[in-house]
C-alpha cells in the first residue's frame, strides 16, 4: 500500500537498482515479490532514459524491470532446495476493497466533513499525480505477460491488493520454508512476524538496502512489527491516502504506542482520563472533531492474511515450461534486447 515513487530516477538507469546477494538455508525457500512495486520503481528509474517500441509501446520501464526479474530468477534457480518464486500485482486502485470501504465511508457523511479530514480526494490513492505514470500501466500489464508466458506463478485477484497475496502467502508458508519478501512499501513490516520471514528493500538510486528479520523488525518504526498497524493508522499513510490523526506523526505515535500499547489502547486512556489532551490530536481521536475513526483506518492499513482460493502447496510456484516462441515473438516486437529465457 504505502508507496513513494516519484523521487526515484535521480540518476541513470545503469546502477540505479542494484543487484541482490541471498543466503540459502537448509529450507527451501519462497521469493515472494511486490512486483507492483518494483514495476513502479523500474518505471521512474528509467524514466530519464525513454525507449519505445516501433508501434510507440513504452518499454523503458518493462526493460528495467526484467532485468531486476532476471537477477532474482537466477538467484532462486542457483538455490540447492528448489526454485519457488511468487509475482504478485495489484488490480487498479478502485477495483480494491479498500476504495469501496473509503467510497462508503464518504458517502454516509456530509461533504464539509469529508473536506476537512481529506485536503484533496477521499478516494483510495486518490491524492496521487497520475500525469507521471501516464506509462506506467501497459508496462505493468506486459511485465505480468511476459512472467505468465515464461512459466512463473503471477498473482492478481481484485479486490485484494498485491499486499493482501503477499501477506496470505507469507503467512501459510512461513512455519515451513524460507520466506523472502521483496518490496519497499513499509507496511510489510507488519509481516515480518516470524523467525523464517525476511523483508529485503533492495537499493535504489536515493535509498540504500535495508533488510528485517523478526529480530530487527522494530528498527523500522521504533515499535514491535505487530504494531505496525496501529503505527499507520495513527501516523496516517499519505501515499495511500489514509488520513490517520491529525498532529500525531511516526515519531510521536511510535512514543505513544509504546507507551499505552497501541492506538485502542491511546484511545482509551483519554476516554478514562488517565491521559489528559486539550490537543487537536486528542479531539480527533475521540471524535470530538471531524477525523476519521481509527478502527477503520486499522482496518485500511491491515494487510489481509486470509485471501481465498491461493496455493497451498510450494509447488505452484515453482518454475513451468516457458512458451519460448511467444516470448521470442513479444521480444522482437517490442524490440528487447533480451527477456528472461530468450
Amino acid at each position: 500500500m504505502s508507496r513513494s515513487f516519484a523521487t526515484i530516477g535521480k540518476t541513470p538507469v545503469p546502477g540505479a537498482i542494484q543487484k541482490m546477494k541471498i543466503k540459502y538455508g537448509k529450507q527451501p525457500m519462497l521469493h515472494i515479490v511486490d512486483a507492483s512495486n518494483w514495476m513502479c520503481r523500474a518505471y521512474f528509474a528509467a524514466q530519464k532514459n525513454p525507449t519505445y517500441a516501433k508501434d510507440g509501446t513504452p518499454t523503458y520501464g518493462l526493460r528495467q524491470f526484467m532485468s531486476m526479474a532476471k537477477d532474482l530468477i537466477d538467484i532462486a534457480a542457483k538455490d540447492p532446495n528448489g526454485a519457488y518464486i511468487a509475482w504478485c500485482f495489484d488490480p487498479s486502485s478502485s477495483a480494491t476493497w479498500r476504495y469501496r470501504v473509503l467510497q462508503q465511508w464518504a458517502a454516509e457523511r456530509k461533504k464539509k466533513y469529508v473536506k476537512q479530514v481529506f485536503k484533496k480526494s477521499s478516494d483510495y490513492k486518490g491524492n496521487r499525480d497520475r500525469s507521471t505514470t501516464l506509462e506506467l500501466p501497459v508496462q505493468m500489464e506486459l511485465a505480468r505477460q511476459i512472467l505468465q508466458m515464461a512459466g512463473y506463478y503471477v498473482g492478481l485477484k481484485a479486490p485484494y491488493e498485491c499486499d493482501d497475496l503477499v501477506g496470505t502467502l507469507s503467512d501459510r508458508f512461513k512455519h515451513d520454508y524460507l520466506i523472502k519478501l521483496y518490496s519497499r512499501d513499509k507496511d510489510y513490516v507488519q509481516l515480518v512476524d516470524h523467525k523464517n520471514v525476511e523483508l529485503i528493500m533492495q537499493a535504489q538510486s536515493n535509498a540504500p538496502e535495508r533488510r528485517f528479520t523478526l529480530k530487527t523488525a522494530k528498527g523500522f518504526f521504533g515499535v514491535p512489527s505487530d504494531r505496525v498497524i496501529d503505527m499507520l493508522a495513527l501516523s496516517g499513510d499519505s501515499v495511500d491516502n489514509v488520513p490517520g490523526i491529525p498532529g500525531i506523526g511516526e515519531k510521536t505515535a511510535a512514543e505513544f504506542i509504546n507507551k499505552f500499547g497501541g492506538a485502542l489502547e491511546l484511545r482509551e486512556a483519554l476516554m478514562d482520563g488517565r491521559l489528559k489532551s486539550k490537543a487537536g490530536w486528542a479531539k480527533a481521536l475521540t471524535g470530538e472533531i471531524p477525523s476519521m475513526d481509527i478502527e477503520l483506518q486499522m482496518e485500511l492499513v491491515t494487510i489481509d492474511r486470509n485471501v481465498p482460493t491461493l496455493p497451498r502447496s510450494i509447488d505452484a510456484f515453482a518454475p513451468s515450461r516457458p512458451d519460448i516462441k511467444a516470448l521470442k515473438a513479444t521480444k522482437k516486437r517490442l524490440a528487447l534486447p533480451q527477456l528472461l529465457h530468450v
